[in-house]
């Protein structure tokens, strides 16, 4: 089976006297045709070095003519939402750009885009793909396109006048309490059990697990502060998704004693390993202590879920479900909001409104029960 290429190397090709080569878009011509440029190295390295260095040196010339195409004109965003927004957003906008927005409506002018040719291509982007995906690219462009207004390339935005797609929502999938007890018994000898297991009991984001280091362990009190991302193809640290995602979760007695035992199994590794561990000191690496891809550990919780005969849930359910036990054991909003890392209170109500009715059910009680002495036996 042939190497998949890695993200930036698709127009790296090797010649027959053995030099390297790639070939990129600088810009665009006042009729919209693509002005290329080619760069030539010793190594796919050094050229790779050259093809970003041409394309950062293209992307902060501008926009070359007054009524770009679209897809040369959210090239130029791209590059502008790098410095605003996080690694992990831009990588997101980028995908979509590229994968659907750019193949579709990349070669339409600005100025000929209209709410009609826009609506028709989300079209088939759900049709081919799905309404979800759709309604992503019409958010994407709208976004960008907002910006072309203010930079004054546009009039008005177009993607504004585009209705979404109808899209059902995706139901949670949420095991009882005896699914949890058979997945968790079933999964106890594989060396990432702890991660499923503080899942379930810290509601967790799957980037915000797959971050954490011994030092974030204070005791019985995690410190979330950190989230592991993918940016450029490569697996990165940043700041978490908001200043309310940086926060501090306790964790129960039993959390505790998995993750001391997950230690000692790590300890374990570490020596067999030696100085040849990538990264000390984190909590949930690989054999060799480098980052865990967030596709590798889904696989590993989808087999294990398959193993032990359970409904198949995302990881992001565990989330879920934590919320789900917290609010039947009588918890508020408020503290579950401030336990997940949901920046307003309100929208942990309506996430989970139909489980806070069972809560808003007991409040009404008669008055005369209200006035009576509470029993303080």
């Amino acid at each position: 089976m042939a190497r998949r290429r890695a993200k930036g190397d698709g127009s790296i090709t090797r010649r027959k006297n053995g030099l390297w080569q790639a070939a990129t878009t600088i810009g665009y011509d006042e009729n919209g045709k693509q002005q290329r440029k080619t760069v030539y190295g010793k190594t796919k390295e050094e050229v790779r070095k050259k093809l970003e260095d041409l394309r950062q040196q293209a992307s902060s010339t501008g926009i070359p003519i007054e009524d770009p195409t679209l897809g040369a004109y959210l090239e130029r965003w791209l590059t502008e939402k790098a410095r605003q927004v996080k690694p992990r957003t831009v990588e997101s906008y980028r995908y979509t750009v590229e994968k659907y927005i750019t193949p579709k409506l990349g070669r339409l002018r600005l100025g000929k885009l209209t709410p009609l040719r826009i609506q028709a291509a989300l079209g088939e982007i759900a049709d081919e793909v799905s309404p979800h995906t759709s309604n992503y690219c019409r958010s994407t462009l709208r976004t960008a396109l907002d910006q072309a207004v203010k930079w004054q390339l546009l009039p008005r935005n177009p993607a504004a006048a585009v209705d979404t797609v109808r899209a059902e929502k995706r139901e949670m999938t949420l095991w009882t309490t005896e699914q949890v007890g058979r997945f968790l018994a079933h999964s106890e000898r594989h060396r990432l059990q702890a991660l499923f297991y503080l899942a379930i009991t810290s509601g967790l984001r799957i980037g915000e697990l797959l971050a954490l280091t011994w030092s974030d362990l204070k005791g019985s009190t995690l410190h979330v502060r950190r989230n592991l991302t993918k940016q450029d193809g490569r697996l990165t640290l940043a700041s978490t998704k908001t200043t309310k995602g940086q926060r501090l979760v306790a964790l129960a007695a039993d959390t505790l004693e998995v993750l001391a035992e997950h230690r000692q199994r790590q300890d374990a590794e570490l020596e067999l390993a030696g100085e040849g561990w990538a990264n000390p000191g984190h909590m949930f690496t690989t054999e060799i202590g480098t980052f865990l891809d967030q596709r590798n550990v889904l696989r590993v919780w989808h087999r294990l879920q398959d193993q032990a005969g359970v409904p198949r849930a995302r990881l992001h359910d565990a989330r879920h479900l934590h919320v789900s036990l917290l609010v039947r054991h009588g918890l508020d909003a408020s503290t579950i909001a401030d336990r997940v890392g949901h920046t307003n209170p309100a929208f942990t109500l309506r996430q989970y409104t139909h489980l806070f009715e069972e809560q808003r059910l007991a409040a009404a009680v008669p008055l005369a029960k209200l006035l009576a002495p509470v029993d303080q036996t």
